[in-house]
Order: structure tokens, then C-alpha cells, then sequence
């Protein structure tokens, strides 16, 4: 009776946990967590899920899938790293306490870990699979909806109505951004990052793979095929540009196999194996294919740029650089509005070149990037009032550049192992298995190629949306193990 009763609970917390992941930082939640950034609703249900399934899980000696042990390592140097820099003289930065910014962010870490344990651990059946896939489109819908509402209501009265602004303060402890699309999220590029990091890429895996979740049709339109299709526009309705560049790769990989397709589908067409010179023509046609696609997806580049041009204020100057001033690379980004990010980005890099191995300890680098800056840096209006105004830390606002100044190159190094590995076997389900597995696989490899943009724009590790794609490929992986072990013990 007991075990039914916790069954249950996890199985409400399960369903909660997958429909609550559109909102990122829940007021309440961010009051009890003492944070006004990253507090996702997910994260409350994931708590007792922690509680009332993973712990009994790994008492009662259950087995952790081989694609969590880099994580692990990269945990554990994280925390050995952060908890030896203690013991080292930080620089101060105004009255925060280094201890209070460690604390703060090794919570961080253990939020997004227990995303991925769990979420790798607790699905353990191809039904699950397929259930949890139905509630991430309907939450996904749910995105579109008050996101396209959002650009609506601003298109037609020119700003948002006063219940909206009143229903995003109950949801989010960020306001609502005029002209830009944010969602449930804390910012539009928060948007443009969930979005990027799961919904996006499984509905591009199903529309390529002619898969769906749900049994409903519209005409020969699946499901996902009119969820990828709104979550495009709301993408764009964000205005994020590492979002839509982010996307812009994953949808790459896609033209690139549907070209494969097309050229072979041509050259069978064309091309017998009896002509004369046949290797000669198969090679010209091949060639002349190839660069013809490449010239049509450059123009639909520059026009996309273009678009963005007319419609982002922020975008004006993306084709006048000019090498002839001081510190152009800088003047040039920041004429774009991301001279900051790359000031950031440029301290943290001194910080990685002064602790190399190591890091400084995550939470850290906060306290040496006014150490860090660049003269240019102090020109800039952002830079200064966030170090001369506000008494909160600096952010690098790039994973990959917090990964080398806070975990130096080992913790790096980790890391990256660990998306290897995710890789690896997104890559073995795309190409092995059933088409339910193809599709986790598909959106495994498009997270991460996403990811590698979106890198460049989040750098906290409470935000759920990687772990759990790397989660659902890992136990995608483990359930097809299962399957094959318990048929060869059939078969024997």
C-alpha cells in the first residue's frame, strides 16, 4: 500500500515536473530559494522526486547508466576545485561574501545534476518515453501561446494589457520585454535557450523522421509539424540572435542530410553506372550540386540578416566593421549591443590564463573580472554601472567561458567528455534503433549543436532544459540495453 501510495506521487510529480518546465524563475520559489534569477517550478517537483524515488533508488543498489560517469568526475572536481579555493585569498567585491557566492552556486550545480539523474534514472520504458515526449509538446504549446500573445497585444495597442503584466508577475520575477516574446522565462533570450535546448529540436527530429507522439493528425500534418512551425516564429519573436543562430546550426544538420538524399535521388536519375567516365560525371554532378545548394543557403543567410536588419535596431551595423579605429573587434561588437558580453568574456579568459588547471572555484570568477577588464571595457555604460551602481557580482554569461575561469582546463575538459558522451550515444540511437529512439537520438545531437551556441549566452547550471534532453537520451540508451539484454537471455 505504501509503495502504491509513493508510485503515485511520483507519478503526479513526474507529470508536473514535464509541464511546469516552460517557467524558469517563479517568484515564490525564488523567494524560498533566495535567488531572482534561476527558480524553475520543475525544480519544487523534482525535489520530491528526489526524495520519494532516486534515494530509495540508490539505497535499494540501483545501477546509474555508464553515460553518468564523466558528469560525476566533473561534479566532483567542481566541488574539490571550489571547496580547496576557500583556503586561497579571493579579491573582495564590496560586502558579498565569497562563502555566500560558493554556496550559491554549488546549489546550482547540484540542481541542474539532480535534473539529469533523475530524469536519466527514473524513465524506464518506452511508454514513459512516449508519454513524457506528449507532455513536453503540450507545455511547448503552451510557450507558443503566451509568447505569440505577448508580440500580439504589443502589435495591435503597442504595449502589453495590464493582466498580462499582472499574470507574468506571478509567474516570473522578470516583467515582460516590449516588442520581444519572453514566454514564461526571465528574459527573451531565456525563451530562445529553452526552446533551442528541447522543444525546438524534438519537433524538428519528428517532422524529419515522420514521427509523432500523438495518434491525432491534421490532414498529413503531425502534431510536432504545426508545434515546430509556431515555435519557429516564436523563436523569432524573441529577437534572441544567439537563439536564432543556435537554431540556424540544428537546422543546418537537417538541410545537410535532406541534401544527401536529394543529390543521391539525382545522380540515380542522371547518371547510369554503364555511361562512359561515370566516376568523372558522378563527381562533376556532385560538385555542381553542392555548390549550387551552398549559394542558395548563403542567399537565404544574407536574407535572413537582412530581415533582422530592418526589424532588430540592434543589428544596424552588422555589415559596416571598420578596422581602422582602436580596438576594433570591440567597437564593432559593441555598435551590435554585445561589447559587454564580450568584455566578459575576455576577463574571464585572463582569469582562465592566471589559474589555468584549476580555476579560481566556482563563483568566483565574479570577484576577479573587475581585476580582469580591458581598458575598452570602462568605456562601456553596462560595465560601469553594474560595478559602480548595483552590489551584485559580475556575470561572464557564457558557459564555456565560466567552465575554463571557475574549473580551469581539467573541469573543462570533464565537461566536454561528458557531451561527448551524450553524443556518442544520441548518435547510436539515430542510426540503430526504432524510430521512437531515432527521434531521442535525432534531438540528443541537435540539443548539443545547439548547445554549442547557446553556450555562448547562459552560464547557469540550474536551468533545466540540457539536462533533461541528455537525461531522456541516457535513458533511452539504458531501456534499449535492457530490451536487447532481456532477449539474449530469451533467446538463450
Amino acid at each position: 500500500m505504501e509503495n502504491r501510495v509513493i508510485n503515485q506521487i511520483s507519478r503526479w510529480c513526474w507529470l508536473l515536473l514535464v509541464l511546469t518546465l516552460p517557467i524558469t524563475s517563479q517568484p515564490l520559489v525564488a523567494k524560498y530559494v533566495r535567488t531572482g534569477s534561476v527558480a524553475p517550478v520543475a525544480g519544487v517537483f523534482l525535489a520530491i522526486l528526489f526524495i520519494t524515488w532516486f534515494v530509495p533508488f540508490v539505497f535499494h543498489k540501483g545501477k546509474l547508466p555508464g553515460q553518468t560517469i564523466p558528469f560525476l568526475f566533473f561534479i566532483l572536481w567542481a566541488f574539490i576545485i571550489t571547496a580547496t579555493s576557500i583556503f586561497r585569498e579571493n579579491p573582495p567585491y564590496k560586502d558579498i561574501s565569497v562563502f555566500a557566492s560558493i554556496v550559491k552556486s554549488l546549489l546550482t550545480l547540484l540542481i541542474g545534476m539532480t535534473f539529469y539523474l533523475v530524469i536519466a534514472t527514473y524513465v524506464r520504458s518506452e511508454r514513459l518515453i512516449r508519454i513524457t515526449l506528449q507532455l513536453v509538446n503540450w507545455s511547448g504549446l503552451f510557450i507558443i501561446v503566451w509568447s505569440l500573445s505577448q508580440v500580439t497585444v504589443t502589435y495591435i495597442y503597442g504595449d502589453y494589457l495590464r493582466w498580462m503584466d499582472v499574470f507574468q508577475s506571478f509567474i516570473s520575477t522578470g516583467v515582460l520585454v516590449k516588442g520581444r516574446a519572453s514566454g514564461f522565462t526571465l528574459e527573451p533570450s531565456w525563451l530562445a535557450h529553452q526552446l533551442n535546448m528541447l522543444y525546438l529540436p524534438l519537433w524538428l527530429s519528428c517532422a524529419f523522421l515522420r514521427y509523432s507522439a500523438h495518434s491525432s493528425r491534421i490532414w498529413k500534418l503531425h502534431f510536432e509539424d504545426l508545434l515546430l512551425i509556431l515555435g519557429v516564429a516564436t523563436l523569432m519573436a524573441s529577437f534572441s540572435r544567439v537563439g536564432l543562430v543556435a537554431f540556424m546550426m540544428m537546422l543546418a544538420l537537417i538541410f545537410i542530410l535532406i541534401n544527401v538524399k536529394v543529390i543521391r535521388y539525382i545522380e540515380n536519375k542522371v547518371l547510369h553506372p554503364d555511361q562512359k567516365k561515370f566516376m568523372q560525371k558522378k563527381i562533376l554532378l556532385r560538385v555542381g550540386l553542392i555548390i549550387l545548394l551552398l549559394v542558395a543557403y548563403l542567399g537565404i543567410a544574407l536574407l535572413v540578416a537582412q530581415v533582422f536588419i530592418e526589424l532588430d535596431p540592434r543589428m544596424e551595423t552588422l555589415f559596416t566593421f571598420s578596422p581602422d579605429k582602436t580596438d576594433p573587434i570591440l567597437r564593432y561588437a559593441n555598435s551590435l549591443k554585445f561589447g559587454e558580453r564580450l568584455i566578459y568574456w575576455l576577463a574571464s579568459w585572463k582569469i582562465f590564463g592566471n589559474f589555468p588547471w584549476t580555476g579560481v572555484g566556482l563563483g568566483l570568477a565574479g570577484f576577479q573580472i573587475p581585476l580582469s577588464i580591458v581598458p575598452y571595457g570602462w568605456s562601456l555604460t553596462e560595465v560601469k554601472s553594474l560595478l559602480f551602481h548595483t552590489g551584485n557580482l559580475l556575470n561572464i554569461k557564457s558557459i564555456w567561458f565560466r567552465l575554463l575561469a571557475e574549473t580551469g582546463i581539467i573541469g573543462f575538459s570533464l565537461f566536454i567528455s561528458w557531451l561527448f558522451v551524450i553524443f556518442t550515444t544520441s548518435l547510436n540511437q539515430y542510426l540503430l534503433h526504432g524510430r521512437l529512439y531515432k527521434v531521442v537520438g535525432m534531438t540528443g545531437i541537435l540539443v548539443l549543436i545547439g548547445f554549442l551556441i547557446e553556450g555562448f549566452s547562459v552560464d547557469s547550471f540550474a536551468l533545466p532544459y540540457l539536462w533533461f534532453s541528455a537525461g531522456m537520451v541516457t535513458a533511452a540508451s539504458t531501456i534499449m540495453i535492457n530490451i536487447r539484454t532481456s532477449h539474449n537471455k530469451n533467446e538463450s
